[in-house]
């Protein structure tokens, strides 16, 4: 039985779940690929409910009630997102109407589970690579429903806020000013959408999405014109991503939205912003960037690369 269990030192919650342990590795047969788990031949895009769940929608409640070790049972949703049949095709294989249809499908199991009001914060991200501990390599991206607010979003959350406070200024906003006027680290820009390696990011290609729409929060408020723009930028940085060492990039692809049902996000569009942080753990064709002591341990992050000199590069393939 999976279950949060309250981490007095951070004020957050460690999720148990010892069934993922079972999980395959490098299958043999792709469960994803049809007609497997009784998948349609040929499908584009679609849900698969998580053989290996980390929450479960079915059970709810705490378990122990002590205020220093209380723990309660994992609710929430997971889901893998599959982009086609194709076994083979990743993000930057596809075309930017095939990448929108993935964006609208988030769209949709976004509006589905927010109406839930157990569920404070969905989250859509995607693995790709083994250098990231990927598994099946099936192109796919995947879905958790936290019945809490995840500690990096309630961080950037509390830190945006505190900022517009002190400057009346979104801290998004203050961000891209910043970028735009040393114009060194910006790689793509559109009307409602920049890419770039801020200066702080601590992955050498560490890109940042982020929506410069003040009314673009969560998928529910995306327009026709911001699903065209966000797969746009999606393939022109996962294809380039696929240049810079001439071989296959691993990253971790995490969305960043405002949370739903959380009292707390009120009015949260004055001071933050839709965004989607790139984690690619390259340094070099052959060397990657670890997670170590500092990093891990102290949440000091160290970047072995210039940032400016990355987003140049990058650039030069976009």
């Amino acid at each position: 039985m999976n279950e949060l269990r309250y981490n007095p030192l951070l004020d957050t919650y460690t999720i148990m779940a010892a069934g993922r342990n079972a999980r395959p590795t490098l299958e043999d047969v792709c469960p994803f690929c049809p007609p497997h788990n009784g998948l349609p031949f040929d499908y584009q895009v679609m849900s698969y409910d998580n053989d290996f769940p980390v929450f479960n929608i079915d059970k709810q409640g705490t378990i122990n009630e002590n205020e220093t070790y209380h723990t309660m049972h994992a609710y929430g949703k997971c889901e893998v997102i599959l982009y086609s049949a194709n076994h083979t095709k990743q993000l930057n294989n596809h075309t930017e109407d095939e990448i929108i249809k993935v964006l609208q499908h988030f769209q949709m199991r976004h509006e589905d589970l927010k109406s839930n009001a157990k569920i404070k914060y969905i989250y859509f991200f995607e693995n790709k690579g083994e250098e990231v501990g990927v598994t099946i390599h099936h192109p796919h991206a995947q879905l958790y429903a936290y019945s809490f607010l995840p500690l990096k979003i309630k961080t950037e959350l509390d830190q945006s806020k505190a900022y517009y406070i002190k400057n009346n200024v979104n801290l998004f906003d203050a961000i891209i000013a910043i970028e735009k006027k040393e114009d060194t680290r910006i790689v793509l820009e559109t009307a409602d959408f920049i890419s770039l390696i801020p200066c702080f990011t601590d992955y050498p290609f560490g890109v940042f999405i982020i929506s410069k729409a003040k009314n673009c929060l969560t998928f529910s408020d995306f327009t026709p014109a911001f699903f065209s723009q966000l797969a746009y930028h999606l393939n022109k940085i996962t294809t380039a991503f696929e240049q810079v060492y001439q071989r296959p990039f691993p990253y971790m692809m995490c969305i960043h939205q405002a949370p739903v049902n959380y009292e707390d996000a009120s009015n949260c569009g004055d001071f933050f912003r839709f965004h989607i942080e790139f984690y690619p753990p390259l340094r070099s064709a052959t060397r990657l960037k670890y997670y170590a002591s500092s990093e891990q341990g102290a949440w000091a992050a160290a970047n072995p690369c210039d940032t400016n000199e990355c987003a140049q590069l990058l650039k030069k393939y976009i």
